[in-house]
């Protein structure tokens, strides 16, 4: 994963591409640490050797005191922007919470507006049917008692008209506008579990938990304390 965390910081960035760069700069801090580590140990060996008395090239003791200086340097930065990437997932999550919030409302409109048109299709169609109907039978009493029996409405395999039934019923199933109504409901119910079980710790665990196994990148001693 490529480093990009001032970008991410200083722009309206979501959840994921936060928790990506958290992740990116953890493997980096990783990588810091090793360098730092290395860097000491090179340190306080020359050390060693010049207070036993050993001739050490003042050069090469210039330049692993600066790999270990950056190392440091490096090192803190990493932490710091890792501790400030961690706050803005938070307000990003919380930012989330909010959005789907008002998105909820909306899209309940927009499944109450649609109902209401495939409603009247139906009304319409059950006009249709009890004309139809009125045609073999005469009186609309003795069709509306036929159809209050919902056998009428499952014609099986052996029937004689079945296929014709099974036609029309997948036409006006093709025929319909997507999303349906009932896609609608269903997608407004899924963001309303989601939006009455949120809970920011866990979805700050699950989004990170993404990409870190993404990354193969296990959790930090730290946090696995404090969970």
């Amino acid at each position: 994963m490529k480093l990009n965390f001032l970008n991410v910081m200083n722009k309206k960035s979501g959840p994921d591409e936060i928790a990506e760069q958290i992740v990116a700069l953890e493997v980096k801090k990783g990588e810091c640490e090793r360098i730092r580590d290395d860097a000491k140990k090179a340190c306080k060996e020359m050390r060693g050797k010049i207070m036993c008395g050993e001739r050490v090239n003042a050069e090469a003791v210039k330049q692993a005191d600066r790999v270990y200086d950056e190392a440091l340097l490096d090192l803190e930065t990493a932490e710091e922007n890792l501790e400030e990437l961690k706050k803005h997932l938070y307000v990003s999550l919380e930012a989330r919470h909010e959005e789907e919030s008002k998105k909820v409302t909306v899209d309940r409109q927009k499944w109450a507006a649609e109902k209401d048109k495939l409603q009247r299709e139906i009304d319409k169609a059950k006009g249709r049917l009890v004309g139809l109907m009125m045609g073999v039978y005469r009186y609309e009493s003795e069709v509306v008692r036929l159809l209050g029996d919902t056998s009428v409405f499952s014609i099986q395999s052996g029937h004689p008209n079945f296929a014709e039934f099974t036609a029309e019923k997948d036409r006006a199933l093709s025929e319909l506008r997507r999303p349906t109504p009932s896609d609608l409901e269903d997608g407004a119910h899924q963001k309303e579990f989601w939006l009455a079980n949120f809970k920011l710790e866990e979805e700050y665990e699950k989004v990170l938990k993404t990409y870190r196994d993404q990354s193969g990148v296990t959790v930090p001693e730290a946090e696995t304390a404090s969970v």
